[in-house]
């Protein structure tokens, strides 16, 4: 059985005042989550993930690779699915947010769906990101960073 880690780092800066729409709950939400793929096959970073290796200082893995970026724009009660490597399905659903945060529902199964790995409803701060980390995956793991932006 894998074993999965969330943890919620402050990604985003937080906005003035007057960016803040007045109605937040009528916007649709940008979501994206990154499919990172962590060894310690090696030592190479890629360039493009450099702003979240911070959060991976405490790992135990060297080498981070970006293998796939899936962006959805969802509003309340919509999802989206996706395959992951390693036979995986995720399900990303926007359960409901307001002008401070949103609350998402993760999902991840095998392909078929028969096992669950991830069933959890998480709040996200607004503009800010939340990581799985833990499915295995090539002698490493994937670490599965989701950003949700309105």
């Amino acid at each position: 059985m894998s074993t999965l880690m969330m943890t919620t780092p402050a990604l985003a800066e937080e906005l003035p005042a007057v960016e803040i729409l007045a109605d937040a709950s009528t916007t649709a939400l940008n979501v994206e989550v990154m499919v990172i793929h962590a060894t310690t096959a090696h030592t190479k970073k890629d360039e493009s993930i450099s702003h979240l290796l911070k959060y991976f200082a405490n790992y135990k893995y060297t080498g981070y690779k970006l293998l796939k970026e899936h962006k959805s724009e969802l509003n309340d009660k919509q999802d989206r699915s996706f395959t992951l490597p390693g036979e995986l399905k995720m399900k990303v659903s926007v359960l409901s947010h307001n002008d401070k945060q949103a609350k998402v529902l993760v999902k991840i199964t095998d392909a078929k769906g028969t096992h669950n790995y991830l069933d959890s409803t998480i709040t996200v701060p607004r503009n800010n990101n939340f990581m799985v980390a833990g499915p295995k995956y090539d002698g490493g793991i994937l670490i599965l960073p989701l950003s949700v932006k309105y």
